[in-house]
């Protein structure tokens, strides 16, 4: 969820969102990402996480990115305008900004991970 909200500050603040909702948007894209960084940091894991256990958490977007880029190729759709090589200048372009993004995945995450780690010991 932070990286939901970072990246939407960054690339997608300014996208026509559509038919959706201003309040939804607001809530989705802003304060959610806030409220779960507050619950990781405020209720830090009970154990202790390890960087290659997180890495796991980078499946899911890997999969839906191969996906999406795949299925965009085939029927023309992207649903953001940064993975659309039409709207950015090609492919080179999409990878990128997802290189980008899966640096401050590797980032966040190794903050976020180093925080809950540490802030464990000293609340629990």
């Amino acid at each position: 969820m932070a990286i939901v909200g970072i990246v939407f500050s960054i690339l997608l603040r300014d996208v026509d969102l559509g038919h959706l909702l201003p309040w939804i948007n607001t809530v989705l894209h802003y304060i959610m990402p806030l409220v779960v960084v507050a619950d990781w940091l405020i209720l830090p894991p009970k154990s202790r996480l390890t960087f290659g256990r997180a890495a796991y958490a980078l499946v899911y977007p890997l999969v839906y990115l191969v996906y999406v880029l795949i299925r965009g190729a085939i029927v023309g759709f992207y649903p953001y305008p940064f993975l659309n090589p039409a709207q950015v200048g090609g492919y080179g372009v999409v990878a990128l900004y997802c290189v980008a993004i899966f640096v401050t995945f590797l980032i966040v995450g190794g903050i976020l991970l180093y925080l809950g780690n540490t802030l464990k010991r000293h609340v629990g």
